[in-house]
């Protein structure tokens, strides 16, 4: 069950991120970190949470790559 929530969860971030964001130069300038698109509770429930700051830079880095 957290599975399939985790990818529902990442295929509505990825969504948003790819109609929010069209080139990878401007959503680098406008992306907002991963922690200020999840509620709380999906942080805990994605472990993002237990990310250190520098696992959720290059996380929010890849996420602009990925969706650019």
């Amino acid at each position: 069950m957290l599975k399939s929530h985790i990818a529902s969860v990442h295929g509505l971030m990825l969504g948003f991120l790819v109609l929010s964001f069209g080139s990878s130069s401007h959503a680098s300038e406008s992306f907002p970190s991963i922690e200020e698109l999840m509620t709380d509770n999906q942080q805990c429930e994605t472990s993002i949470s237990s990310l250190s700051a520098e696992q959720i830079k290059a996380l929010d880095k890849w996420l602009i790559t990925y969706t650019a």
